[in-house]
């Protein structure tokens, strides 16, 4: 059996036919009941996903060509892959349509908003509208705003785009509190890496298994983009993550800041319950 370590942009699991080792699908390790109940949507996902990010960066495994996949049934539980943010996708790296579309949430959504905000919360969902949170400083008057905007229909697959109504919320944030808020931001993004693969491959007499642990594959969801700005900018992002997790606290804290901007407060400040929250994730970040 060997063993075969590498990055890829996306976590979970995948399994692959047994293959011969020419090259050649020699039996299927997914039976026609799975296939009834698989979606036609994950299997391109997987075949897109998989082969763009996954084999192009294998070090050993140059053999099978051909290869076949099924989606993990599992259920979601708690792994190091949830505990780190992972870093955003270049500009080549996305296709044609995520370029359009984009570039339609930046037009819209960020409106108004500046380049280089103090810290962003960016909430991508797949059935809702897009809406993102800032905390901007203001060299005006040395004030920091909690800036929230959020559509009021969905901008993916619309074509009425151009006339969606965005609603925005701004009111006042004092600086203990955005100082710690972006310690915590600013730690999160900087810790920002890669999922890790293991490949199995398990020799036969006439053919190899091959075994991908730790690829997922993100249909439906949301992705939590997050970025903070000290002295440079730094993203990351995460995609649906499990309860209990620290991704899972960081987007829950992310919320509690949407909460804040809409409340209309004159000034906001932390209360004792967020900002040890946001202490005790840190530590956890750590």
């Amino acid at each position: 059996m060997k063993k075969v370590f590498l990055n890829s942009t996306h976590c979970g699991a995948v399994e692959a036919d047994t293959i011969s080792k020419n090259g050649r699908s020699t039996k299927s390790l997914m039976n026609k009941r799975f296939f009834l109940r698989a979606w036609t949507k994950g299997v391109m996902f997987a075949l897109l996903y998989f082969a763009q990010f996954s084999l192009t960066q294998a070090q050993e495994v140059t053999e099978p060509q051909i290869v076949k996949f099924g989606m993990n049934r599992g259920t979601p539980v708690v792994d190091s892959s949830t505990d780190h943010l992972e870093p955003e996708l270049g500009f080549f790296e996305i296709d044609d349509r995520q370029v359009e579309y984009y570039t339609k949430v930046r037009s819209k959504l960020f409106n108004g908003l500046t380049v280089n905000p103090e810290i962003r919360f960016q909430v991508m969902p797949s059935f809702s509208p897009e809406n993102v949170l800032d905390i901007e400083f203001d060299r005006s008057n040395n004030k920091y705003y909690l800036i929230y905007h959020i559509c009021e229909e969905k901008i993916d697959n619309n074509k009425n785009w151009e006339n969606v109504k965005v609603d925005r919320f701004k009111t006042e944030i004092d600086k203990k509190s955005v100082e710690l808020i972006q310690s915590l931001f600013f730690i999160a993004v900087n810790q920002a890496k890669r999922p890790h693969l293991e490949i199995e491959i398990i020799d036969g007499p006439d053919e190899q298994l091959i075994l991908i642990k730790g690829l997922k594959i993100p249909l439906d969801g949301t992705r939590y983009y997050f970025t903070a700005t000290k002295y440079y900018k730094r993203s990351g992002v995460t995609h649906s993550p499990v309860h209990g997790s620290k991704m899972k606290k960081l987007v829950d804290i992310g919320y509690e800041l949407i909460e804040l901007a809409k409340s209309q407060k004159e000034i906001v400040e932390f209360d004792e319950e967020l900002q040890e929250k946001i202490e005790k994730l840190i530590e956890e970040l750590k």
